[in-house]
């Protein structure tokens, strides 16, 4: 072909681009199929066909479903479907990870599949071929309430990821940039946090409002899709896995499983406390994992039969580093881990839980030369509520409500832990009474394992992390094990 014939054929493969362009801005649907060759399964033809009727669209969403890939189809459709200079699609999500590894490597990603106009950059901004900025990625850190001033297009979409974590002041900015009748809003994200804007948002009438639940999962329903996105969607076995983990009465599975805020009145710790302790944990990571004051505490439940299993959680400061499970260990690889992980860092104090297995533990530590206080939740304590008003009927039941304080919102707190969803359902399973005379009870590892087929090793340890720093250091006497006293806020003894 010659040159003027080729330069014919670019020209008419433009026009006829052009055209179609005018077709897909009204079927983003049909644009993902025909321009970067992927397919959306029904739930998420329902999404995007609300962002093109409705300006707000909010999603509630299991985990597994997508959501993140089709915020980002969605982005890169905007922008091609939408004349240059006139439109713009923003995005923000809680965390650097969130924005810059997922929604915008996809958007990356889908940019070179299409071969669609301008250049996404490493740096989260799409440039168009005239140089001029038409998309931009940015965490809630990253800016203040200004922060959006001067976006004034015609044709707005603002991506709201993970929508749960988004602070109320940045829902205000977004709105403040899509005015116009023609912008758009998507908000999406798991139901964590039933005290959230997002979750507010979800009840607002003047939003549409969606659901989708695991069982929506083509895995589940039996709807045909591509092998390689059956792949990546929920399976039944995850579902099934986390009926059987969490039970299906507990927040994180109506969350994570069924798409649903929830929070169960009777846990003693709420999901939506823990969800912002999660998200503290983010930006502690996302602020280049600054360095916490105080001692280093290693906090160890040991597993006392064939299904339970030991935990050890490392604390810093406000900062719950690291928790990890390890099944079918003695007493003497336990240890052996234990005195390993404090040699790591001179000022290190262990935590064990006495009761039981836990014992052997703790002595060998002790032959190692280790700093050990040894946990006992079923002794007595004269510690009392924040309030002065309660009492507890044994220490476990006082080791976790001082954690439940730690996070009350009205506390202002500032502690810190990582996303482990396992974590998370454990620490929100605990039920709690009130007994006469003024006593909070705490259920027992063995009532929690009773009722929902599982212990909660994880939380445990978790909760002896932070209980370690209301006591001083352990005194020792000649018989260690029946003399250690630890006392907090001027109390009795707690063991």
């Amino acid at each position: 072909m010659d040159a003027l014939a080729l330069a014919a054929q670019m020209i008419e493969d433009r026009v006829a681009l052009d055209t179609r362009r005018t077709t897909w801005v009204r079927d983003p649907t049909g644009w993902a199929r025909d321009r970067v060759n992927t397919h959306l399964w029904s739930k998420q033809r329902e999404i995007a066909a609300s962002v093109v009727e409705h300006r707000r669209t909010a999603v509630r969403s299991a985990h597994g479903v997508g959501k993140s890939f089709t915020a980002a189809t969605l982005g890169a459709w905007w922008l091609d479907t939408h004349p240059l200079g006139s439109a713009m699609v923003v995005t923000t999500a809680p965390s650097y990870e969130q924005v810059h590894a997922v929604l915008w490597e996809e958007l990356r990603r889908l940019h070179r599949v299409g071969d669609l106009p301008g250049e996404v950059q490493r740096a989260d901004r799409w440039i168009a071929d005239d140089g001029s900025l038409i998309g931009i990625g940015r965490r809630p850190p990253d800016h203040q309430e200004s922060a959006f001033q001067g976006i004034h297009k015609r044709y707005v979409l603002a991506i709201l990821d993970e929508a749960g974590g988004i602070p109320a002041w940045l829902w205000t900015a977004v709105e403040a940039i899509t005015t116009g009748r023609d912008c758009r809003i998507l908000a999406i994200g798991n139901p964590d946090d039933a005290s959230s804007e997002f979750a507010r948002i979800c009840t607002d009438p003047g939003w549409h409002t969606m659901r989708i639940s695991a069982f929506d999962s083509p895995n589940l329903t039996g709807e045909q899709v591509p092998d390689e996105l059956s792949e990546v969607l929920v399976s039944r076995e995850w579902v099934e896995d986390r009926r059987a983990r969490w039970g299906e009465d507990n927040p994180l599975y109506r969350a994570k499983v069924l798409g649903e805020f929830a929070d169960n009145e009777d846990s003693l710790i709420p999901m939506s406390w823990v969800s912002a302790a999660q998200q503290r944990w983010r930006d502690w990571c996302d602020a280049g994992k600054p360095a916490q004051p105080g001692r280093k505490i290693v906090s160890v439940d040991v597993a006392r039969y064939g299904d339970d299993k030991t935990a050890i959680a490392i604390r810093f400061g406000d900062v719950l580093d690291s928790i990890t499970e390890y099944s079918k260990l003695d007493t003497v690889e336990t240890a052996t881990l234990v005195d390993r992980e404090a040699r790591l860092v001179q000022q290190t104090t262990t935590i064990v839980d006495d009761n039981g297995l836990g014992a052997g533990v703790t002595d060998q530590l002790k032959h190692k030369g280790r700093s050990v206080r040894a946990f006992n939740g079923s002794h007595k304590t004269a510690m009392r509520d924040s309030s002065g008003m309660w009492r507890f009927r044994n220490v476990r039941s006082a080791s976790y409500w001082n954690l439940r304080e730690m996070l009350d919102p009205a506390n202002a707190p500032t502690i810190a832990f990582p996303p482990n969803d396992d974590l998370a359902a454990q620490l929100c399973a605990p039920r709690w009474t009130t007994h006469a005379g003024g006593f909070i009870e705490v259920e027992s590892k063995d009532q929690i394992k009773k009722r929902l087929g599982r212990s909660p090793d994880m939380a445990d340890s978790v909760v002896m992390a932070f209980w370690a720093a209301r006591t001083p250091e352990v005194a020792d006497s000649a018989n260690p094990r029946r003399s250690r006293v630890h006392k907090h806020r001027g109390s009795d003894t707690w063991e």
